[in-house]
């Protein structure tokens, strides 16, 4: 029974930092995209409109993703 235990818990932390890492790569890429977002918008290759729904749907995504790794950490925890 303790060894079962053991590979679950195993298991389960592999999944979680698989997880938690695939999830802070794309929220540092949301955070790049909205960086070059930015540097058109200096250029004026980008409209105010563009820009701000663009920005908001990176900014949307990187809040859902935030909160995903809390859940991970607070089911990790929980566990």
């Amino acid at each position: 029974m303790l060894s079962y235990i053991r590979n679950t818990n195993t298991s389960l932390k592999q999944e979680h930092t698989q997880h938690t890492a695939s999830l802070k790569r794309e929220h540092t890429e949301l955070e790049n995209k909205i960086a070059k977002l930015m540097d058109l918008r200096i250029a004026g290759e980008v409209d105010k409109n563009e820009f701000a729904t663009a920005k908001k749907r990176y900014k949307d995504r990187q809040y859902e993703i935030t909160e995903l790794i809390h859940v991970y950490d607070k089911t990790d925890d929980d566990f």
